[in-house]
């Protein structure tokens, strides 16, 4: 039997998913370039999905997805990650926005489906332990903005993990 593995370590995957986004049969291991997921929006499937460790090492990481089958990513991991979950403020069309202790805008992710619970996100900006605000707009953001969009509602504090 050969073990299986998904290895990122660069460019640009862009995942419209049904069933499980990215689903390795063995370890999945990100370490580079940029992997946005949108979607499962059905129940039992998940966005990131392995049967081995999940190992967020570096590269950027969002995920849109149903939140019963989430899967933390593994404590070995080097770079920290946001599990975000609030369904009533993560609708369609609406962009998650992750803000430093700052007030510096680290991440945003646009829910690009309905039925997404749960958003990860993950990159060189996010520290395992540091609190983050996470707010929501239902205006139009670029994916590279730092500045916070004007009529954004705060969902809370998260602390990376």
């Amino acid at each position: 039997m050969v073990d299986a593995a998904i290895n990122i370590s660069g460019g640009t995957v862009v995942v419209n998913a049904e069933g499980d986004g990215i689903d390795s049969n063995g370890t999945a291991t990100f370490s580079g370039g940029t992997v946005t997921v949108n979607g499962p929006t059905a129940g039992g499937n998940n966005a990131l999905d392995s049967n081995g460790d999940l190992l967020l090492n570096g590269g950027t990481v969002t995920a849109g997805s149903t939140a019963d089958m989430f899967e933390a990513p593994s404590s070995a991991s080097t770079s920290g990650y946001l599990k975000i979950t609030d369904s009533s403020a993560l609708t369609q069309g609406s962009t998650i926005q992750v803000t430093d202790s700052s007030g510096t805008v680290v991440a945003n992710y646009k829910i690009t489906k309905s039925g997404v619970q749960l958003v990860l996100v993950s990159n060189k900006n996010i520290v395992k332990g540091q609190s983050y605000t996470v707010s929501v707009t239902s205006g139009s953001v670029d994916a590279a903005s730092t500045t916070a969009a004007s009529g954004a509602s705060e969902l809370g504090s998260f602390t990376a993990a």
